[in-house]
């Protein structure tokens, strides 16, 4: 065999949306993600306490990226509902508020073993799960469903600001 036989990884398509009811308001993260292998799909709903529309979805990438780290080296393609965020992530605009150049170090690090990472505006139809969930995780914020709040991934790369709520 040789090495051009090996396929390359199937790119995982993440779909992730962050909400805030307000603008800064309480906050929630929906995450969908799917690889092209056809098992079933991680689905995730989680409360993350009170942001702004941006901080909500950058927020709710950093813990998608957490959810989708065991398909790393896979290449990501993620579809989000915040276009400052996609064009942020996807260099077109430089972000230049503290706080979200702060947001945006862990995510950087967390991208890091992923083979690369497509950022784009996701159509209202792809995404309306995920935004279902983002609900959800505002709603169920003190008794959070346990099928859509699974425990985190190891992660050697240190704790994050987004933690898990007690139960």
């Amino acid at each position: 065999m040789s090495g051009s036989d090996h396929a390359a990884p199937t790119t995982v398509t993440v779909r992730v949306v962050g909400v805030a009811r307000g603008n800064p308001g309480l906050a929630g993260a929906g995450i969908i993600i799917a690889d092209a292998g056809g098992g079933p799909p991680t689905r995730v709903a989680r409360y993350l306490g009170n942001a702004t529309q941006l901080e909500a979805q950058l927020q709710a990438l950093e813990l998608a990226l957490r959810y989708a780290r065991p398909y790393a080296p896979a290449p990501l393609r993620f579809e989000l509902v915040n276009e400052t965020a996609v064009r942020q992530l996807s260099g077109e605009q430089q972000p230049r508020h503290p706080a979200v150049l702060r947001m945006l170090e862990p995510i950087d690090r967390l991208l890091a073993p992923f083979g690369r990472a497509i950022f784009t505006l996701g159509r209202q139809d792809d995404l309306t799960e995920a935004m279902q969930l983002a609900d959800l995780g505002i709603d169920t914020r003190l008794r959070p469903l346990p099928m859509y709040d699974p425990p985190l991934p190891s992660d050697e790369l240190g704790q994050s600001h987004i933690k898990r709520r007690g139960l």
